[in-house]
């Protein structure tokens, strides 16, 4: 299965080790990782828009935990809703 990776940081998060752990995850599940997607301050979720454009792309996305995509209830909803109908399988690594 062909995957993405999806990371976000407000800027107090240590992004490269919530990208490590998600790649360790992918490594354990046999899934290849096709691209690297990461939110941070300065790209204020463009990454997860682009993300959302290159779903033909693979097959899934591999996000640390929940809160990666938002703490708020709605907009978690939101994005939980484009992913679906991206028709990408959402893995989340710690629930």
């Amino acid at each position: 299965m062909k995957i993405a990776i999806y990371g976000k940081t407000n800027g107090q998060n240590d992004i490269d080790a919530q990208v490590q752990q998600c790649r360790e995850y992918a490594e354990q599940k046999n899934y290849e990782i096709a691209n690297e997607f990461i939110d941070d301050l300065d790209t204020d979720g463009r990454s997860f828009e682009q993300l959302i454009e290159a779903a033909a792309d693979f097959d899934g996305v591999v996000i640390k935990d929940r809160a990666r995509l938002s703490r708020d209830a709605m907009e978690y909803e939101l994005k939980m809703k484009a992913l679906r109908e991206a028709k990408l399988q959402t893995f989340f690594v710690t629930e």
